[in-house]
């Protein structure tokens, strides 16, 4: 997963979860992924979901077919986003 974003110097991250998958990152004792330290800069520009409570590991899911629901919480007030790609690796 990559998420357009852009922020501030120091409003640099969310929180991300969707229940039901499976993850393979250690993430926060809240089971949400903490996405921080992602690239400053004036641009929007992409960057690839990582765990900071899991050493900067990309996050990846595994979900069985069925629906989910891909939680978003801001953790910082100056961060902003602005697009999402999930992409499935085979």
């Amino acid at each position: 997963m990559a998420a357009g974003s852009l922020h501030p110097a120091t409003d640099d991250s969310f929180w991300r979860q969707i229940p039901g998958a499976t993850i393979q990152t250690v993430n926060h004792s809240s089971g949400w992924v903490q996405w921080n330290n992602i690239d400053g800069g004036a641009d929007w520009h992409w960057d690839v979901v990582h765990s900071s409570d899991d050493a900067d590991t990309k996050v990846e899911w595994t979900m069985a077919a069925s629906t989910y629901t891909l939680e978003i919480a801001f953790r910082e007030d100056g961060a902003l986003l602005d697009a999402i790609t999930i992409t499935r690796i085979d």
